[in-house]
């Protein structure tokens, strides 16, 4: 099964310039924002062009649950972006994959989005 009906596409964006502060509640994950918390006074004043991952491993839609899951895992990554034709088109977290898997356990088809 591909990845199509799981990715949450309703995407938050800002600027590598904007502050940890700016985005800790709605864009950056738990992992980044405490190690930024650890190491700097005062997260309001950092770029989160310090903390962000450059170069993230990213997937397309045609990519099995399967697949990401094990990838997921085997690099110890939370989110991942969804790239189509060079485009962010949505984003995958570990959340959405763990409640698919859970239902499709129990015989249900649909999993919830956008966790």
């Amino acid at each position: 099964m591909s990845i199509e009906s799981l990715i949450s596409r309703d995407l938050l964006r800002t600027t590598s310039d904007a502050t940890l502060s700016d985005v800790a509640t709605t864009m950056i994950t738990l992992r980044d924002i405490v190690r930024a918390a650890l190491a700097e006074p005062d997260i309001t004043q950092v770029a989160v062009k310090k903390y962000m991952t450059r170069e993230p491993w990213v997937v397309s839609p045609g990519w099995t649950v399967t697949d990401i899951a094990a990838r997921m895992i085997n690099h110890n990554i939370e989110h991942v972006p969804v790239v189509q034709d060079g485009e962010v088109v949505g984003i995958l977290s570990s959340f959405d994959l763990v409640a698919y898997l859970a239902l499709q356990g129990q015989g249900e088809a649909d999993a919830p989005k956008g966790h």
